[in-house]
């Protein structure tokens, strides 16, 4: 498959690669993008189903690892940086536990290796309940969503899915049924029991966001032994988005660490 990408600058740099979180894309992280290409060479991607990259039935881990070593190829990439926050989080942690080789640094974002909730369960019935041919305007779309999610920001979120066909219909730019559908495999970990990067690792975490516990740490640490684990004070779950600049030099004090390698 081949994965729709952002280029946010920093030719000549050491490569960085950024995997959105579900129902994002590379769309929202451009900010952030853009200031990590004064360090590297950034390309933000859009995973299968997601954005602008092709829709397909299935959404296992191994695919969209899959999808991440197909890009890498097509690019002449080999030993990269990379981060994922949420979903994307756990694709890179899928990747780097098995392709040491490939990731000379690995940087997650509010998420564990560990089973979750249906997390966002409502937001797909909500969204598939809007009848598309039908729908007006982007304002008749956000007052359809209020009564389900009531918070704006959120609903502001999944609203940059929605987009104008070919022929000027709305439409999800995301593929709502088989993401809907494959919750009960992406909610699951990403890890087998096996599984380990042992290279220079940062866990970051949102202080009001529940995705990570303390008692997450101790497999966090089980599977990625050379970890750095970061708190960011008063942001959630979307923390390179409510605190850009502490998100950013959380990035630039880790690679300072002296991991006795070049990272």
């Amino acid at each position: 498959m081949e994965l729709a990408y952002r280029y946010f600058g920093g030719e000549g740099k050491p490569p960085l690669i950024i995997l959105h979180g579900l129902l994002g894309s590379s769309r929202n992280w451009t900010a952030v993008g853009k200031d990590l290409s004064e360090r590297f060479e950034v390309f933000g991607l859009d995973l299968r189903n997601h954005g602008s990259s092709p829709h397909d039935d299935e959404m296992s881990f191994e695919a969209m690892a899959a999808d991440l070593s197909e890009f890498l190829e097509r690019q002449g990439l080999d030993g990269v940086h990379l981060l994922g926050h949420s979903l994307g989080g756990k694709v890179a942690m899928h990747f780097a536990a098995n392709n040491f080789d490939r990731v000379d640094s690995l940087i997650v974002v509010d998420i564990a290796p560990k089973d979750y909730g249906l997390h966002f369960s409502e937001d797909f019935e909500a969204m598939a309940a809007i009848n598309l041919e039908e729908l007006s305007s982007r304002k008749a779309a956000d007052e359809a969503l209020a009564d389900t999610i009531p918070d704006w920001a959120h609903r502001q979120f999944l609203l940059t899915n929605l987009i104008r066909g070919k022929e000027g219909a709305y439409q999800w730019a995301a593929n709502i049924p088989v993401l809907h559908r494959e919750l009960e495999e992406i909610r699951k970990t990403p890890l087998g029991l096996e599984d380990r990067y042992a290279g220079p690792t940062l866990f970051l975490t949102g202080e009001l966001s529940d995705f990570v516990q303390r008692e997450d740490h101790a497999v966090i640490r089980e599977y990625f032994p050379r970890t750095v684990i970061k708190q960011i004070y008063g942001v959630g779950h979307n923390l390179h988005a409510e605190n850009r600049e502490a998100f950013i030099e959380a990035i630039d004090d880790f690679m300072l660490v002296d991991w006795g390698c070049q990272i």
